[in-house]
């Protein structure tokens, strides 16, 4: 039996780009962080028995990418998970990312995290996965990333208007943008209020991601 087919979420300015083979590369948050040291080692935080830590040589390849807990796989294919519109009845109409809305009936948006394998209509293989630091991005990755140069010469993130001097001040606010935000926690509060809990996953943390690299392919069957 083939598994179920995992989903991959990408923001509404990004989908063009990953339709048509310039978005190549994605960098996703690893959980849990690790506990490391720059210079020399890493340390994977065990879930389970033995509780020890995982070691591996900067020159050396990491065994991290082959963790039962690395949540991506060399030749795994996903469908894209986008933002759609629907009908009263479920039916999908059409896709924000297109940039019209369905006219003459109707509709809500569904958001990407929700999005069936049934109305994805963009497949993707992963090519490569390695762990490495937000900031540890070269130009080349940041720019197959969704970084792109607007007629004026200023850098952009996807089809956003804001606009930066340099690509690098572009990825870091399209980062903080998608993954800087507060997280809110229902009922953890004193009294049961909800409790606002900062990710620690800003730019500026330069926290462990997973960076992958995928190609666009035909879907899992």
């Amino acid at each position: 039996m083939n598994p179920k087919p995992r989903g991959l979420i990408f923001c509404q300015d990004l989908i063009p780009g990953v339709m048509n083979g310039t978005v190549t590369v994605t960098s996703r948050i690893m959980k849990p962080q690790p506990v490391c040291d720059d210079r020399a080692w890493a340390w994977y935080p065990s879930q389970g028995p033995p509780y020890g830590p995982v070691p591996w040589g900067l020159n050396e390849p990491c065994p991290l990418a082959t963790d039962p807990r690395c949540p991506f796989r060399v030749g795994e294919k996903r469908y894209v998970k986008e933002a759609w519109y629907c009908d009263a009845r479920g039916g999908l109409l059409g896709y924000p990312a297109d940039g019209d809305c369905p006219h003459g009936e109707p509709y809500r948006v569904g958001r990407a995290n929700y999005m069936l394998v049934t109305f994805a209509r963009t497949w993707v293989e992963i090519v490569t996965v390695k762990p490495a630091r937000c900031q540890d991005i070269t130009r080349e990755e940041v720019l197959a990333s969704g970084i792109v140069m607007d007629p004026s010469g200023a850098w952009c993130q996807g089809v956003r208007t804001n606009c930066y001097e340099t690509s690098r001040d572009a990825y870091a606010a399209f980062w903080d943008r998608l993954n800087g935000k507060p997280e809110y926690v229902k009922g953890a509060g004193f009294g049961g209020e909800t409790l606002r809990v900062e990710p620690h996953h800003r730019w500026q943390d330069n926290p462990w991601v997973w960076r992958c690299t995928f190609r666009l392919c035909e879907a899992a069957k």
